[in-house]
């Protein structure tokens, strides 16, 4: 573990035990069939939310949560007693408001101030599958590469759309079954951060 800043309020966070719903379902396995995340993955997305909530308090100007912890944050938020009635009180001792925000996480500084801001205090990087930095960058340059395929296919072939699209679906299937196409959500928009009361 790094130099955290208050280590009572990360072991009140990270020991934390969501509530289990109604029909026996647990947190793990509600966000599990939302997503359609793996068990591994699931456990990691939940256990990076919880810093990110740690990190959420002990930062003076809030965090901003990746697409993937957004998408543990939102699961969590529909759990409306376990979220404002336990856990806020109970491992945060205060409330967490969610504040959207029509900007992408690779474009807004506040994340990567986030990403420093976690190196600091867990002592290692953000897990890049889970907190990606440079991801979109990637996926402009792949979708490209595929459009300019297609073109290439279709030109050299003389079969024209069928073959250009063909290629389009190969590249974006090896895309998209990566190692990180899971997890990796893609929103037009984003979520600011973080507040409280």
């Amino acid at each position: 573990m790094g130099n955290l800043t208050n280590p009572k309020l990360w072991a009140r966070i990270r020991d934390y035990r969501f509530l289990t719903l109604q029909d026996g379902t647990t947190f793990h396995r509600y966000v599990e069939k939302k997503t359609g995340w793996n068990q591994r993955e699931t456990a990691v997305a939940i256990n990076e939310y919880l810093r990110f909530a740690y990190l959420c308090l002990i930062s003076r100007q809030g965090a901003v949560p990746s697409p993937v912890i957004d998408e543990v944050w939102h699961l969590h938020l529909e759990l409306t007693e376990d979220y404002w009635d336990h856990f806020c009180p109970e491992a945060l001792g205060r409330k967490l408001h969610h504040i959207p925000k029509p900007v992408r996480h690779h474009k807004d500084p506040a994340y990567f101030e986030t990403l420093a801001l976690y190196e600091r205090e867990f002592g290692v990087p953000a897990p890049g599958d889970y907190w990606p930095a440079k991801r979109e960058r990637k996926q402009d340059a792949l979708f490209l590469l595929a459009i300019l395929g297609c073109f290439i296919a279709a030109e050299v072939t003389g079969l024209g759309v069928f073959v250009g699209f063909a290629v389009f679906l190969i590249f974006f299937a090896a895309f998209a079954l990566g190692p990180r196409g899971k997890l990796d959500r893609n929103s037009s928009g984003g979520c600011g951060g973080c507040g409280g009361d």
